[in-house]
């Protein structure tokens, strides 16, 4: 309203709020209780010569939000200027919201700016860079320590410090110097450098120093496995002194046969761990304060430890004793969980090491399960899950994926009793425009309708997608459809609507889709191939050119004539 009364005539509006942005954009109907607001902006937008709604992240957006929060908290009002004020008549009373809405290349005719209207208070006296240092120091600015961008390795680190860099907001632009930079860094720790990409434009909202911060738990040295030594890539700080043992055992040649077994790579990530003492047991999670008992939750008998778990408990017994062949049972060994896999190595057969593995952690599936869900898998149950296991994985292990199936070379025609309803969604950036196309098809390959539809904006790929497949669905529901096989070429948008993403950017349009999928006896949505969804292209590019929306029914578009030959040999 503000933009109408004024007079523009060309309007870009930005909004970090990607729902909004939907709800904006979308053409359907909805009988949400704020329609009639989003039906007015609607309206609104469509009395400009040219409207743009485009998403913007909310640190893009600073400028709007800190007016947004300078309304709430004050009592006078903003002005407008038709041209921008001199600057001393300006006074920004957060040093966030120091940027203004700009003219850009003359397409947008406003410059909106806060503004302090006079209250008897006068405008302080510019700080020096000792002031500012003292009260960000205390509590006048912002600090937000971030990763280190050019990650750790173990050239620069050294175990009890690690590199961070720091952003400082609020800082005025003629202070974010290096001398500055540097009085921050020593203030806060070793001073390393200033980041000068971070200050490059005199619109720099903050400047960035790295420094060198002494870490709350220091790393342990000691040797590791072959090749963990090479590079530590952000190793964290909380790694469990258990692990760091583990690590730092000296395995034999023999020994390091474990991580070559021929093992899933869930299977292989519990092997290790559990090698390791790096399971999060009763005992573990007791011991770092996060629990308050470390009774095992199977038996409820003793401590939940490594050994115990997935060994000794008495529901663990009863599964290895239905592994008539196992090597433990028959040599009397009863050791320690790496002992035993040790022991296992040296006297028996890698097979029966895979097997053993995918015995403990069918055993630990079951008692997370139980931690969890409540209820557990009964132990003949978790024994029939380990050895399906190892069955399926040596199956899978043996396929000959050279012999593979051979592609589909074109479109195929849905089965009797369905129609096959092919969407595609097109964008240009450069047109400033969207479209969409769809087509309907029986199972002889005959067209039953086909629309292409433009749309007035530059919407996201995925978006359009998203949109070309309520279109389609809409239209199979305005034919009385019985059933329908939805065939779209964007997989995150086919995928979004197994997933029933309703809490999306575009939850409202697959909660529209989903509503009118209720209406079919059976209705599927599949992805294919984008080189067989030439017609449904073809339509939205045709929608695109002319910036025209076209529908048939019961006849061929002659504009996709050729390709639908194409698909039908």
């Amino acid at each position: 309203m503000l933009a109408l009364g004024i007079g523009v005539q060309r309007l870009v509006v930005e909004l970090d709020a990607k729902v909004v942005i939907g709800l904006i954009t979308s053409t359907s109907g909805s009988n949400k209780p704020y329609s009639p607001l989003l039906n007015d902006c609607r309206y609104l937008l469509r009395r400009f010569l040219q409207t743009r709604v485009v998403h913007v992240f909310r640190e893009g957006n600073r400028c709007a939000d800190a007016l947004a929060r300078m309304g709430s908290n004050m009592a006078e009002e903003f002005l407008v200027f038709d041209n921008p004020p001199s600057p001393d008549v300006l006074y920004f009373v957060n040093t966030d919201a120091a940027g203004v809405l700009y003219n850009r290349s003359s397409f947008c005719d406003l410059i909106v700016m806060p503004v302090w209207l006079s209250t008897g208070k006068q405008k302080p006296e510019p700080k020096s860079a000792e002031e500012h240092i003292a009260d960000g120091m205390e509590n006048g600015l912002r600090f937000t320590d971030c990763r280190w961008r050019r990650g750790l390795s173990a050239t620069n680190i050294n175990f009890t410090h690690s590199p961070f860099w720091v952003q400082i907001w609020g800082l005025p632009f003629e202070l974010m110097s290096d001398d500055v930079g540097k009085k921050f860094g020593n203030n806060i720790g070793k001073f390393i450098e200033v980041d000068q990409r971070a200050r490059q434009s005199n619109q720099a909202k903050f400047m960035r120093i790295g420094v060198d911060l002494q870490l709350d738990k220091p790393l342990k040295r000691g040797d590791s496995p072959s090749g963990i030594d090479e590079v530590i890539d952000a190793i964290p700080t909380w790694v469990s002194e258990e692990m760091n043992e583990g690590l730092n055992r000296n395995f034999t040649r023999k020994e390091r046969k474990l991580w070559h077994l021929n093992l899933p790579a869930k299977i292989k990530i519990f092997a290790w761990r559990a090698c390791v003492n790096g399971l999060p047991t009763m005992e573990a999670i007791y011991t770092r304060g996060i629990s308050q008992t470390k009774i095992c939750p199977v038996c409820r008998n003793e401590a939940e430890t490594l050994d115990y778990a997935p060994l000794d408990c008495a529901f663990s017994s009863l599964v290895w004793c239905l592994w008539s062949e196992n090597p433990l049972s028959i040599h009397g060994i009863k050791k320690s969980f790496l002992d035993s896999t040790i022991f296992i190595l040296a006297y028996a057969t890698l097979q029966d090491l895979e097997l053993f593995f995918f015995i403990a952690w069918a055993i630990w599936f079951s008692r997370n399960r139980l931690v969890h869900e409540g209820c557990g898998l009964p132990f003949t149950q978790v024994w029939h899950l380990a050895k399906s296991s190892v069955d399926d994985f040596a199956c899978s292990a043996t396929w000959d994926l050279s012999q593979s199936r051979a592609p589909l070379s074109s479109w195929s025609p849905p089965p009797p009793g369905f129609h096959k309803i092919n969407v595609n969604g097109a964008s240009s950036e450069s047109d400033s425009c969207s479209s969409v196309g769809v087509v309907i098809r029986d199972c002889w390959g005959q067209v039953v309708a086909a629309l292409c539809k433009p749309l007035q904006a530059c919407y996201p790929a995925e978006l359009m997608e998203i949109m070309a497949i309520e279109q389609g669905v809409l239209l199979a529901q305005e034919l009385q459809l019985p059933s329908v096989i939805v065939e779209s070429d964007s997989s995150n948008a086919i995928l979004a609507i197994h997933e029933k993403a309703t809490g999306s950017s575009f939850g409202h349009l697959i909660q529209e889709i989903l509503q009118a999928n209720e209406s079919f006896e059976t209705c599927h949505f599949k992805h294919l191939s984008r080189n067989f969804n030439s017609v449904a292209h073809e339509l939205a590019q045709h929608a695109r050119r002319t910036r025209s929306q076209y529908l048939w029914k019961g006849v061929m578009p002659p504009v996709v004539a050729s390709f639908l030959q194409a698909d039908m040999m």
